[in-house]
């Protein structure tokens, strides 16, 4: 009788042991869930307080003011990012930020780390055929260069900031830029047909003022206006990469276009009489630079339809150009130039694009 007198008291304590230890894990790991739950809802508010403006802010200037802690962390996530950016989209032809470096720094942002897979058919814009050899960078990352027809990979963003912009460069075709986002929304399979257009190249001596006509638009530089990444002035033969698009094909969606723009800080979409993208490439992959201070004439070919549908021409002072490294349309000062007689338009530029 003794020893069951003490064994019942001792089973009695393990079992209340027992008890009060899966209590405290599931107690544990409901506050766990609950903290969890009270933070994506934190997040969540603070999110709904960013602007679209907001985000491509931030791309432009990482010290974009904002007292807003979910569009903080987005900045000091993109300072870090950048400071593996091998170079810029408007200095080389391949530059790249690595996918291993992306997911090592998306490590130490594990409470807004979120998965998605990107899956991209890319096609020539006249024969709709597929296109292969091209290479494909998210927001600065370099995903992969592909030699197939299909591109799909998988990478980890930053919730609450999932705003994609996809640039898509290859030698035959111009740069495209397409702009993808899951923001606010449980989606993480990023799709898109992007169409693109072939380019226009041609072999160009520097060593002179020069003069080009393309069918739609032509180009006037001054000799030196051109440098290297040491701002040097660049004198030898280079190559021309240009592309011109038109009103129509830029207004309804037969290409795969980024039209948004910023306007005195606030996002806007923009819509488009013609584009002229344009770029001087070394043979060592270099990408020229237009000198600063400089301005180049861009003059497109126009119809008297065109003068009389535009507004406030004797007043423009400014064109849009496309910001590469912030997937962005800017505005930049630009006198206009109208000649009714031979139906022309000459923008006088400071920025190449």
């Amino acid at each position: 009788m003794t020893n069951k007198k003490i064994i019942l008291p001792i089973i009695t304590l393990f079992i209340i042991l027992i008890w009060a230890l899966t209590y405290s894990f599931f107690n544990k790991n409901n506050i766990n869930s609950t903290t969890k739950k009270t933070q994506e809802l934190k997040y969540s508010s603070k999110r709904n307080e960013i602007s679209l403006s907001d985000i491509y802010n931030s791309y432009l200037n990482n010290d974009y003011k904002t007292n807003n802690e979910v569009l903080l962390k987005w900045q000091d996530f993109l300072k870090n990012l950048n400071k593996n950016n091998s170079s810029k989209i408007t200095n080389v032809v391949d530059w790249w930020i690595t996918l291993e470096y992306l997911n090592e720094l998306v490590k130490n942002y594990s409470e807004y780390k979120r998965d998605f897979t990107l899956k991209l058919n890319i096609s020539d814009y006249i024969t709709k055929k597929p296109i292969s050899n091209w290479i494909v960078y998210l927001n600065w990352v370099k995903l992969w260069e592909f030699k197939n027809w299909i591109f799909e990979w998988k990478f980890p963003w930053l919730m609450w900031i999932e705003l994609f912009n996809i640039t898509v460069r290859s030698w035959e075709y111009w740069d495209w830029f397409l702009v993808l986002n899951s923001i606010n929304s449980n989606w993480n399979l990023l799709m898109w047909d992007l169409l693109l257009k072939k380019s226009q190249t041609k072999k160009v001596d520097l060593s002179k003022d020069l003069s080009i006509e393309f069918n739609n638009f032509s180009i006037k530089l001054n000799n030196c206006s051109l440098v290297d990444k040491n701002w040097t002035c660049y004198n030898k033969i280079a190559n021309l990469k240009a592309n011109y698009i038109s009103s129509k094909e830029a207004n309804n969606n037969y290409l795969s276009l980024n039209m948004n723009a910023l306007d005195n800080n606030n996002l806007v979409y923009l819509r488009s009489w013609w584009m002229a993208f344009l770029e001087f490439i070394t043979d060592n992959w270099e990408i020229l630079q237009l000198k600063n201070w400089e301005t180049f004439d861009l003059t497109y070919k126009i119809t008297q339809f065109d003068i009389d549908n535009m507004w406030e021409l004797s007043d423009t002072n400014w064109y849009w150009y496309f910001d590469k490294n912030a997937w962005i349309w800017l505005k930049s000062e630009a006198k206009w130039i109208i000649d009714n007689k031979n139906l022309t338009i000459t923008f006088k530029a400071d920025k190449l694009y």
